[in-house]
């Protein structure tokens, strides 16, 4: 939106990000203390923006979210051999100051958009944050617990692409592998870490 000099670029998107994601700018209004409840439903569901509101007049992309006043929030565009989506707010930001679950369906829909499924999932829990690290020799899992209370932590992996038969405990307590779910005992805010065998 900006150059390096901190101006706005009068045509919007600039660069050519017009002709990468298949649309124009309709409006734009910044305001962080005016977009704090903003609320918008894509094809995912409904979900939350913040700190500024950006709209789109797509000239070949397709829509895939719209603000409640029925101007275009979001639009996906394929280029060349990829495909692009963009939304006009901060859904991060929105998630961030109102946490619904709901919101978090237009999250975990980026993966299957780019072809791709998570290595790692938490199907039966909230508040948690599960991230894998690995290198050639080594995979650790880290899983945070944002909820103030115990959860009894079930994690699915993809069979497919991330395969282990054990798991040693680095911090918390010892873990369970049962028909490929990964079961272990985590308190309120706190953390568990587990290599991977």
């Amino acid at each position: 939106f900006f150059s390096e000099a901190g101006h706005a670029f009068e045509h919007q998107p600039s660069r050519g990000l017009d002709e990468l994601l298949g649309a124009k700018q309709g409006m734009a209004s910044f305001g962080p203390d005016m977009w704090h409840r903003l609320e918008l439903s894509s094809d995912g569901g409904r979900l939350a923006g913040g700190v500024y509101r950006q709209s789109y007049l797509p000239t070949h992309a397709k829509p895939f979210a719209y603000y409640d006043d029925g101007l275009v929030a979001g639009v996906e565009n394929a280029f060349g051999a990829g495909k692009v989506r963009a939304i006009g707010t901060m859904a991060g930001y929105g998630y961030k100051l109102n946490p619904k679950p709901e919101y978090l369906r237009f999250f975990a829909a980026a993966l299957p958009f780019a072809g791709m499924s998570p290595l790692i999932r938490a199907d039966y829990n909230t508040g948690l944050i599960a991230r894998l690290w690995a290198d050639a020799e080594n995979t650790f899992l880290w899983c945070l617990n944002e909820r103030s209370y115990p959860q009894h932590v079930i994690l699915r992996p993809d069979g497919a692409a991330l395969r282990f038969t054990g798991a040693e405990a680095l911090r918390g307590g010892d873990p369970d592998i049962k028909n490929g779910l990964l079961h272990f005992e985590l308190p309120g805010r706190d953390a568990a870490i587990y290599k991977l065998k």
